[in-house]
């Protein structure tokens, strides 16, 4: 009688100890998890800020340039906006498609991380 009671007493503090683990492990999973995506969104958004600002440098050089051959600088600013609506209206028509694209990839990470 006495050995069943230290037995189950065992079993019962390691059945404590073993959901204790358990809970400290998907502690971790999930500071860890937290931590990798806000380090990747402070990442990425530095790089969103860099590139976007390049871009817009690039724009007004182009369109300063595209303006010094119609010799009108307006002319080469209204050629880049038409460019870049005409960029939109192909973005709109063609977005279901992106955002299903990105889903399944977003989709296919997660479950791959796992």
């Amino acid at each position: 009688m006495v050995n069943k009671d230290v037995a189950i007493k065992s079993l019962v503090e390691s059945v404590e100890e073993y959901s204790k683990t358990s809970f400290d492990l998907l502690k971790l999973k999930y500071v860890e998890r937290k931590a990798d995506l806000t380090s990747s969104f402070v990442t990425k958004s530095i790089f969103v800020v860099v590139l976007s600002l390049l871009v817009i440098n690039i724009n007004i050089a182009v369109a300063l340039w595209v303006g010094t051959f119609f010799s009108k600088i307006f002319y080469g600013f209204l050629v880049v906006s038409s460019f870049y609506a005409l960029l939109s209206i192909v973005l709109f028509l063609t977005h279901k498609l992106i955002k299903t694209k990105v889903n399944d990839s977003i989709i296919a990470d997660e479950l791959n991380e796992n």
